[in-house]
């Protein structure tokens, strides 16, 4: 896996500077230099971008997205509380590539990127407890005596990235914004789940909880940037 992308990243880098080289022209007015301020699914934080050639921009920077989730829901018609926690929070570069400037319209802005991101936090946890008594046929089981189940899940650090997006390639003015979508591919999480006093035992959960969060491999990133020319 990681063979491959390291050839898609090199190709990819291969044909942006080629494709720069055989442009015809060069707008000496275009940024060259810009910082972004970003926010989207991935959360929000700043990009230093740096274009380096007519069509092929680097860009570097980092994103937090904390998140906390608290609510009250029923659970095999009984009330629960669930208390949900994550942290997505990463350092990134990324390259992106206009393989259409000689176009006119929106083509001429559209780019693809492909990069990679560390994830210093790609974690998050849940706890489900019943509020209340719980039934249990004739026996009525305080939620104190109960227990609770708390669901622990990581993901790797190391995440590649690919994208598209549409951006000005030749910006004129001081402030300008752009648009992307893409994902980090996270790998299969590294799930956990325990449970305490009378939810202390369950293997059989703690199976079906890992299948289901190896379904959860892909972090969806849609993203709008602020980019300010530095020089």
């Amino acid at each position: 896996m990681k063979r491959h992308f390291t050839s898609l990243v090199l190709g990819f880098i291969l044909a942006a500077v080629t494709g720069a080289s055989a442009q015809t022209s060069v707008d000496s007015t275009r940024t060259r230099a810009y910082l972004a301020a970003h926010v989207g699914t991935s959360g929000a934080g700043l990009d230093f971008k740096v274009a380096v050639k007519p069509s092929f921009t680097i860009r570097a920077g980092a994103s937090i997205l904390p998140f906390d989730y608290n609510t009250l829901m029923t659970v095999r018609a009984q009330p629960a509380k669930i208390d949900i926690q994550a942290d997505f929070n990463n350092a990134h570069l990324i390259f992106d590539w206009h393989p259409f400037l000689k176009e006119k319209g929106l083509s001429k802005k559209a780019f693809v990127s492909v990069g990679a991101g560390y994830f210093w936090k790609a974690e998050g946890s849940g706890t489900a407890s019943y509020d209340g008594t719980y039934q249990y046929g004739d026996i009525s089981i305080p939620s104190s005596e109960l227990g609770e189940l708390t669901g622990r899940v990581e993901w790797n650090k190391v995440a590649p990235y690919a994208g598209i997006g549409f951006q000005n390639p030749f910006p004129m003015r001081k402030v300008n914004v752009s648009f992307s979508v893409g994902a980090f591919y996270m790998g299969k999480a590294d799930a956990t789940l325990t449970g305490t006093k009378l939810l202390v035992n369950n293997q059989a959960n703690q199976r079906q909880f890992e299948e289901n969060m190896s379904f959860y491999r892909i972090l969806p990133v849609a993203q709008v940037s602020l980019n300010f020319n530095l020089f």
